[in-house]
């Protein structure tokens, strides 16, 4: 998914925001050059956990709680195990499960587990398992 193509079709942002996305996806070209980053088929990844933390160090707590409920909530609606396992990553981490998502979160948990079950990841089917 591409959050700064969403924003831009949003018509009531106004132009300083579209300003910004223009100019973050300057930046995010740049970065994908450099190897910094790369294209997937759901949006940019780092490619290394240490540039993604020195990332997340450099964002206030509330951006960081925004951009994993964005990403989360994408990951959320699409069908795969391997989305289900990203949404319940970014959607646990900040405890995203209010009363009325309990159900759904729970299924979604579920999921990821399974697909780290199919991973060997056992420890980490566990604790998904527990936040389900």
């Amino acid at each position: 998914f591409d959050v700064a193509s969403e924003v831009l079709e949003d018509k009531k942002v106004n132009k300083e925001t579209v300003g910004s996305i223009k100019t973050l996806r300057l930046l995010l070209d740049e970065l994908v050059k450099e190897k910094f980053i790369k294209i997937t088929p759901v949006g940019y990844q780092f490619t290394h956990d240490k540039l993604q933390n020195a990332f997340l160090c450099l964002m206030a707590p509330d951006e960081i709680i925004n951009l994993h409920k964005i990403i989360g909530y994408k990951f959320l609606n699409q069908p795969s195990d391997v989305s289900q396992y990203q949404a319940a990553l970014h959607l646990n981490l900040i405890g995203a499960a209010g009363k009325k998502e309990h159900a759904e979160f729970a299924r979604m948990n579920f999921r990821a587990a399974k697909y780290c079950e199919f991973r060997s990841a056992f420890l980490e089917a566990v604790t998904f398992l527990r936040h389900g």
